[in-house]
């Protein structure tokens, strides 16, 4: 019985539910404040995902090369398939013929919202270019 007249008579340490919205609301602004320094890191990641896949499909056009004496003019041709999994972007051949190639990733999404569509060349010598930076 003494116990629960302790907890009755003594009042407990507590923020008011005001004071959680109002920090609440500062975390949001916080939030809305840092949202766009960060988009520019997340393009980046992304576009780690198309210099792997270009290198991995340079790599097949090198052996297409070994064994046809011409570079392929389609991924059908490499065997080359996309992994499984949410891919950020489209993989094609833009040209190739018996000494030259260029293979394209452009972005399936806009990661910024500006407009741009991310667009990375890689050409048989090892060249990468952002033709769109997104």
């Amino acid at each position: 019985m003494k116990v629960s007249k302790i907890l009755k008579t003594k009042k407990l340490a507590a923020f008011t539910l005001t004071e959680l919205m109002v920090v609440l609301v500062i975390i949001g602004i916080l939030v809305l404040i840092a949202l766009p320094n960060f988009m520019g890191n997340i393009a980046t990641a992304h576009q780690a995902e198309a210099k792997i896949h270009l290198g991995d499909i340079k790599s097949k056009q090198e052996l297409y090369r070994a064994a046809n004496f011409k570079y392929a003019t389609s991924l059908e041709e490499l065997n080359w398939e996309p992994p499984l999994g949410d891919l950020k972007y489209d993989y094609s051949i833009r040209s190739a013929d018996k000494t030259t190639f260029v293979l394209e990733a452009k972005a399936k999404e806009d990661f910024d919202g500006d407009g741009d569509f991310n667009v990375l060349t890689l050409n048989e010598q090892n060249q990468l270019e952002i033709e769109v930076n997104d």
